[in-house]
């Protein structure tokens, strides 16, 4: 039975995904289903596009990274208030995105923290709202490795950068991975927050699609659904064969090799 239900969900997952494709090769899906190129051609999409890959990389990057750093802190860190560190770092998901959109653009309107209309309000809104992924998945790993391993790399003459290379680097690099693939898949099809944060000149493309399916124009809405789809596709391929060849991979198997 469970089987049953998990080929039924992944069919209507399919059949989701399915309908997005069609969709962008018809003019109007149920309506006009004549075949066209117009809508994945249509090249107002693509600064939408370019503008959400590169928020999506850089959220991805500093959201991996800072998560990792404050799993670190969290679980090895000597001093007090490390404890709250945690939940702070989770408050990005207990809140809605539109009031995260609202206290970013109420917060960084005036000088000297004057990010409103910038792309890096962006990064900011979406790097810290799903950062809780990057570090849980570190605490996780860390939890894994003793501080006795770490204590005893050093009593034998390893420097700090050493055993950090050596052995926390390896732990700790899958979370990195989890954390950075997580926030880029969000972001770029991240809508309730960026939606208040979009300036005319950094458009993206989550907030393109609603506006032209708001309109009725749904062949250009999945024409650049399925650009998305496809971007991230390439993109995550693209990270798993890197982490096979430098040797860390994302699994728990390459992570501790």
């Amino acid at each position: 039975p469970m089987l049953a239900i998990s080929f039924t969900v992944c069919g209507l997952i399919l059949l989701t995904f399915g309908v997005v494709g069609v969709g962008a090769f018809i003019k109007l899906v149920g309506i006009e289903n004549t075949f066209t190129l117009s809508h994945m051609l249509e090249w107002r999409a693509n600064a939408a596009l370019a503008n959400s890959l590169r928020v999506s990389l850089l959220a991805g990057l500093f959201g991996a990274l800072i998560g990792v750093l404050l799993a670190y802190v969290i679980m090895r860190g000597k001093f007090k208030a490390r404890a709250a560190l945690e939940p702070i770092g989770l408050a990005g998901f207990t809140l809605p995105g539109t009031v995260l959109g609202v206290g970013y653009l109420l917060a960084f309107k005036q000088p000297p923290l004057l990010l409103t209309g910038t792309i890096m309000i962006l990064v900011l809104s979406c790097l810290f709202r799903f950062l809780a992924v990057g570090m849980e998945a570190g605490i996780t790993k860390l939890q894994q490795l003793s501080i006795e391993v770490e204590e005893a790399s050093l009593n034998l003459g390893a420097s700090t950068a050493t055993t950090f290379r050596r052995i926390v680097l390896p732990i700790i690099f899958p979370a990195f991975m989890y954390g950075f693939i997580y926030v880029f898949m969000t972001t770029m099809v991240s809508l309730s927050a960026v939606v208040f944060l979009i300036s005319p000149g950094n458009p993206l493309a989550s907030v393109f699609i609603f506006r032209w399916a708001y309109y009725g124009h749904m062949g250009l809405a999945c024409a650049t659904t399925l650009k998305i789809i496809l971007i991230v596709a390439a993109c995550l391929a693209a990270i798993q064969y890197s982490s096979k060849w430098t040797g860390l991979g994302i699994t728990a198997r390459g992570g501790a090799a």
